[in-house]
C-alpha cells in the first residue's frame, strides 16, 4: 500500500475518482480470489499485493468524492454534520462486518471444510460477495462526468511523486512540530500495531472453540462501535472550535474524545486498548467467581 499510495494517489484527480474506485475494487476482488485458491505463502503473497494495490487506489477517495459532490449539490448547507454520519455509517459497518465476519465460521466453518476450503474461508467468501454487489452498485447507481483517459492524464498522476516526496520532506524537516508529531505516530504505530495484529489469536486460546471467532468478532465490533461514539462526540464539539479558541479549550468532556488526534495519535488504538482491558477485566470476573 505504502509503495503505491503516491504514484496512484494522483490518479482520481487527473481520470475521475469513479474509475479508479472500480480499479481498486476489482484488484481487491481478485485478492479475494487468489487468497481463497492458495496454497503455499508465494501465491498468498500475490493476494496481499493485490490487496495492497487496492487500498492504495481508494484510499481516501470516498471522502474527497462525498464532499465534491455535497458541495455541488447543497452548496450553502454545513458540510460537518453530513461528514460526521457518513463516517459513523462507516464505523458501523465495519462493526458489523466484524460480528458476521466472526460468526460465520463458527456457525458454517464445517460447511467450508467439506468443499476443501478452510472454515475461515466462508468469512473471504461472503467479503467477495460483497465486493461483488459494490462493484454492481458503483457501476450502474454513481454517477460521474467521464473524464479523457488517454496514457497523458495517465502519466499525469505519476510523475509529480519526486517532486511531492521532495517537497513533503522538506516540510517536515523544517517545521518541528510536525517532525515531531511524524516521529509520535510512528513510534505510536511501531508499538501497537502488533498488538492489533496479534491479540486474536491470543484471546481465541482463552475461549471455547465453539464460539471463540464470533466472540472476537463482537470485541472487535464494540471498538468499531467505540470509534462511533468518539466521531460523534467530536462532530458535537465542532460549533465550539468555531465559537471561539476560549470555549474551545473549555470544552470539558469533549477534550478526551478528541484530544488523542491533536497530537497525531489515533483514537482506535485507544479504543482498541480499552477494549481489551475491558475484556480481560471481564474473563478475570467470571474466572474468579467460578472457582
Amino acid at each position: 500500500t505504502m509503495a503505491m499510495e503516491l504514484p496512484f494517489g494522483g490518479l482520481t484527480d487527473t481520470i475521475g475518482r469513479k474509475p479508479v474506485f472500480l480499479v481498486a475494487v476489482l484488484a481487491i476482488m481478485i485478492s479475494l480470489v487468489v487468497f481463497l485458491f492458495s496454497q503455499n505463502f508465494y501465491v498468498l503473497s500475490i493476494s496481499f499485493a493485490f490487496i495492497g494495490f487496492g487500498r492504495a487506489l481508494r484510499s481516501g477517495m470516498l471522502d474527497v468524492w462525498f464532499v465534491e459532490n455535497f458541495k455541488v449539490m447543497a452548496p450553502n448547507v454545513d458540510i460537518q454534520p453530513a461528514l460526521a454520519k457518513a463516517q459513523w455509517a462507516n464505523a458501523m459497518g465495519l462493526a458489523l462486518g466484524a460480528i458476521c465476519g466472526g460468526h460465520l465460521p463458527d456457525a458454517f466453518g464445517d460447511v467450508s471444510l467439506r468443499f476443501g476450503f478452510s472454515a475461515y474461508d466462508i468469512s473471504y467468501a461472503a467479503s467477495l460477495v460483497m465486493m461483488v454487489f459494490l462493484f454492481c452498485v458503483t457501476i450502474f447507481l454513481i454517477k460521474e462526468e467521464p473524464r479523457p483517459l488517454t496514457p497523458k492524464a495517465l502519466w499525469g498522476g505519476v510523475k509529480n511523486v519526486p517532486s511531492i516526496i521532495k517537497g513533503a520532506s522538506i516540510l517536515a524537516v523544517t517545521q518541528p512540530t510536525l517532525l515531531l508529531l511524524l516521529i509520535a505516530v510512528a513510534l505510536t504505530l511501531m508499538a501497537t500495531n502488533p498488538v492489533e495484529v496479534f491479540w486474536p489469536t491470543q484471546v481465541k486460546n482463552m475461549l471455547n472453540a465453539g464460539h471463540a471467532n464470533t466472540t472476537i468478532g463482537i470485541l472487535t465490533a464494540v471498538i468499531f462501535y467505540c470509534n462511533c461514539t468518539w466521531r460523534s462526540s467530536v462532530h458535537s464539539c465542532k460549533p465550539n472550535v468555531r465559537a471561539s479558541k476560549r470555549r474551545y479549550t473549555e470544552r470539558g468532556p469533549c477534550l478526551p474524545f478528541g484530544s488523542s488526534n491533536y497530537f497525531g495519535v489515533s483514537e482506535q488504538y485507544y479504543r482498541f486498548c480499552f477494549g481489551i482491558y475491558s475484556f480481560f477485566s471481564c474473563v478475570g470476573r467470571y474466572g474468579n467467581a467460578s472457582q
